[in-house]
């Protein structure tokens, strides 16, 4: 009742009927491509999932499979492979435990393990193997090194008798820790300091004395020089000359460098003179200490040629004839008797002018004798008389002993004559003073 009520009159359902109209004009107005593209995509998305479960499934079975193959490797394959392993780490470690870049491939690697960076093995074994290649070529020259070293310390010290083969090297190791336990490392400041000394010594006396004499004998060679000039012998003058002898010359030019005194006073450790003659002090020094294994007369043979201030000077004459000049060591073996014997009578001459110190101011009161026996045997006429003023112009006292036929030239210029007589066993002792008595008897 109360429905037909409702209804009955009619309003309410041509409500419904009017909005039954409008939602079917709505319905044929509506776009439904948004629904169709949200269909699409869950169909898209139902594809998806198929494919990942069906992936699923496929992972599923390599777990298995790897799980097998992982329970078969803990088994007698895993323990071989460690093994192995384990073999080639020991081989590597004995060919490069001590290798200078080992340690820095083990960083370089650490760092990639730690980066998670993809390891380039190639280019870490190609420059291992070239910095290998230039280690085993340093190595090679410091083996000759060494080598060369084993063999001087040999040479230098025989007596050790060491081997030279250098995979016996721990020997020259066990030496050194026996010198080192010795008292010898603690002398060596006494040592160090007993060297300077000596060399000291060697500087301020040794060399300081060869210079002086040098320079002594050249002041009495200027004056036998300055005697000898503008006599003549014949047609010939003489001339003294003194120079360095080749094989010492590198000695010579540093004992007269003017470096060598400074103001009167040695001055052997100024840096100049040590810079420049280094190599010479070293080898002069080295000369006079001597091989270790030199005897004791040749250690002193050479200290006594090397501490002759003559040994370092070769000495000549000049002979000049006009203005012809010739050194006599050239000419000696082609000239004649005479020629050859004036030059020797005047450095005879000379040389006892030098020992007489007869040209000093002081210590000269020598009695300056000189004895000539067969005396100018082979120099004839003025040339004797030359002579004999030579003998003057040195401040020299001579007795001359000669045969007859050179008493005439001698009496010319000879303050006194003695003529010794003989008969068999009878001698008589005379003085005369004219060749007319001589004659006489």
């Amino acid at each position: 009742m109360e429905l037909l009520e409702t209804f009955g009159s009619g309003s309410l359902l041509n409500a419904a009927k009017t909005k039954l109209a409008n939602l079917k004009e709505e319905l044929a107005t509506f776009d439904d491509r948004e629904v169709q593209e949200i269909d699409r995509k869950i169909q898209e998305n139902q594809a998806q999932l198929s494919r990942i479960t069906q992936r699923i499934a496929e992972i599923n079975v390599d777990v298995t499979r790897l799980e097998d193959r992982n329970e078969k490797l803990k088994g007698p394959l895993m323990i071989q492979a460690i093994e192995n392993l384990n073999e080639r780490q020991k081989h590597f470690d004995s060919l490069y435990q001590y290798h200078a870049f080992k340690a820095r491939y083990e960083a370089f690697y650490e760092q990639s393990l730690r980066s998670r960076e993809v390891i380039d093995y190639a280019r870490i074994t190609e420059n291992f193997r070239n910095n290998l290649q230039q280690n085993r070529n340093s190595l090679e020259m410091i083996q000759k090194e060494v080598q060369d070293l084993v063999t001087q310390f040999n040479y230098q010290y025989p007596v050790e008798s060491l081997p030279i083969d250098l995979n016996q090297s721990q020997v020259y190791q066990e030496r050194l820790t026996t010198f080192q336990d010795s008292d010898l490392p603690k002398k060596e400041g006494q040592i160090k300091e007993a060297l300077a000394q000596a060399q000291k010594i060697f500087r301020y006396d040794f060399l300081g004395k060869i210079r002086g004499n040098i320079e002594n004998l050249k002041r009495q060679i200027d004056e036998i020089n300055r005697v000898l000039k503008g006599r003549k012998f014949g047609e010939d003058e003489y001339k003294f000359q003194v120079s360095p002898r080749e094989q010492k010359k590198a000695f010579y030019k540093m004992i007269m460098d003017e470096l060598l005194i400074n103001q009167d006073e040695l001055n052997l450790f100024s840096e100049g003179f040590e810079v420049k003659y280094q190599r010479e002090i070293e080898q002069l020094f080295a000369i006079l200490a001597g091989s270790p294994v030199a005897s004791l007369n040749a250690k002193e043979t050479l200290i006594d040629e090397y501490s002759d201030y003559r040994n370092y000077l070769e000495f000549d004459i000049l002979v000049q004839k006009g203005t012809e000049k010739q050194r006599l060591s050239k000419t000696y073996g082609s000239k004649s008797g005479g020629e050859t014997q004036i030059p020797l009578y005047i450095a005879l001459l000379a040389a006892f002018s030098s020992v007489y110190r007869v040209k000093e101011k002081r210590n000269n009161h020598t009695l300056r004798l000189v004895l000539m026996d067969e005396a100018f045997s082979k120099i004839d006429g003025e040339k004797i008389k030359e002579c004999i003023d030579l003998v003057r112009e040195f401040d020299l006292q001579a007795i001359f002993s000669t045969p007859p036929e050179k008493v005439p030239e001698i009496m010319a210029k000879a303050d006194k004559a003695v003529v010794v007589f003989r008969d068999k066993n009878q001698v008589e002792i005379r003085e005369f003073a004219s060749l007319s008595e001589l004659e006489g008897d």
